[in-house]
């Protein structure tokens, strides 16, 4: 009888053992489910706040660089754009690091006069000469949320495709540096290497 009891017992203990196992399985399988499915929540949260969040800087950027090429278009279709209309228009919309660029290049220039400067066209108008300009196709290619990279065309005559790299100071979004047919490796290392 006592081994039967023995055998009886052991079973029961190996019996109440596996249950323990599954239930802790059961649990902790629950528990795996359940944590992948917080972080799948997590990571479907998260990525709406980030494309929330991209597409607002997106919508921002788009907004000025709208304003800023509204504002260009206007002064040189209307006042026809001379040196003095140059530097207000890079003193309100390019960084800091480029109007220091820009003041060497015009210090430099002033040592050659008669001679052509550093660049022998309007970038902002893409061309020397105009008579109307606009633009069109504004698109944002490259943003966190310091940088960005914004693409458009600017007609004068032909569409040009123009890159605009694009910095946040004080809270704004200032042009650091402009890419064009005529300066694909930017505005700004053209400057540079004129000084």
């Amino acid at each position: 009888k006592r081994e039967k009891g023995r055998l009886m017992d052991t079973h029961s203990t190996n019996f109440g053992y596996l249950c323990n196992n599954i239930l802790n399985f059961l649990v902790n399988m629950r528990n795996v489910i359940f944590s992948r499915l917080m972080l799948a929540i997590c990571l479907l949260f998260f990525s709406c706040v980030t494309v929330t969040k991209n597409n607002f800087i997106d919508g921002e950027l788009i907004k000025r660089v709208n304003c800023i090429y509204t504002d260009i278009c206007n002064t040189y279709n209307t006042f026809n754009g001379n040196e003095h209309t140059h530097q207000s228009l890079v003193d309100k919309y390019c960084s800091r690091s480029w109007q220091d660029d820009e003041k060497r290049v015009v210090a430099a220039e002033d040592k050659h006069p008669g001679e052509i400067g550093c660049l022998d066209y309007v970038f902002w108008a893409q061309g020397q000469d105009w008579d109307s300009i606009s633009y069109s196709n504004v698109k944002v290619e490259k943003v966190t949320s310091s940088r960005a990279i914004v693409t458009l065309a600017v007609h004068n005559g032909e569409a040009k495709m123009v890159r605009l790299s694009l910095i946040k100071e004080h809270g704004q979004w200032m042009i650091d540096d402009f890419f064009d047919e005529s300066t694909p490796q930017g505005i700004r290392k053209v400057m540079r290497e004129y000084i």
